[in-house]
């Protein structure tokens, strides 16, 4: 991969702290007039299917409330057996050939590389893998692919380069490199899961923790 001079400016730059920034701008409570317009100009530049949304435009106080908006019921009909856990593209995927996987044209990393735990990596081993990419435009919340038990879950610190396109191209084992979350759950099918987004699960009685392949977050 070649360097570029974005990719310098941004290797210098906080990533973290800019991400933080712009999560807490998104969220900021503005006066209604001023709200309402930033929220009706989010949505006309994404093109945001607010057809599809659980709530009217204006119910939105912020960017951030519509940017991780429900769906109305029935939006997302769940079939039999997995199911893509998100709305997005997938940019990558493939078997798992020994302990490898392909992050783009050119450009591997491994199991251990990307979940830091070499027992957890045998879990991963001789499955396949599905990579998704969500823009802004995409309903942005992340389901389970199959009801199960969550049997163990980690964070991974780490950086908040891009993962778009040129992400994908221009840093070295990026989803090795970039702040992650890795679960494991067990059903009436096995599943695991890599996000770079918080996840949040379902306490139940007996001190497990639930994952549901719903419609709804």
């Amino acid at each position: 991969m070649k360097p570029s001079f974005l990719r310098l400016v941004l290797s210098v730059f906080p990533k973290s702290l800019l991400s933080s920034w712009v999560g807490r701008v998104l969220h900021y409570p503005l006066p209604p007039p001023f709200a309402h317009l930033s929220v009706k100009l989010f949505a006309h530049w994404y093109h945001l299917n607010l057809a599809e949304a659980e709530l009217p435009l204006e119910r939105y106080p912020t960017i951030g409330a519509l940017f991780s908006r429900r769906l109305k019921p029935g939006m997302r009909p769940i079939g039999q057996g997995p199911v893509h856990p998100v709305d997005a593209l997938i940019t990558a995927s493939g078997p798992i050939d020994q302990r490898t996987l392909l992050q783009g044209k050119g450009s591997t990393y491994t199991l251990e590389e990307l979940v830091h735990n070499p027992h957890v990596a045998t879990h991963f081993e001789h499955g396949s893998f599905l990579t998704y990419y969500l823009c802004p435009t995409d309903y942005h919340r992340v389901h389970a692919p199959v009801d199960g038990a969550v049997r163990w879950s980690c964070h991974i610190p780490g950086a908040c380069w891009p993962v778009n396109a040129w992400g994908v191209q221009t840093v070295a084992k990026l989803y090795c490199v970039n702040e992650r979350v890795v679960t494991l759950w067990s059903g009436s099918v096995d599943a695991r899961l890599l996000s770079s987004r918080p996840l949040r699960w379902c306490d139940m009685d007996d001190g497990t923790q639930r994952a549901r392949a719903s419609a709804q977050g």
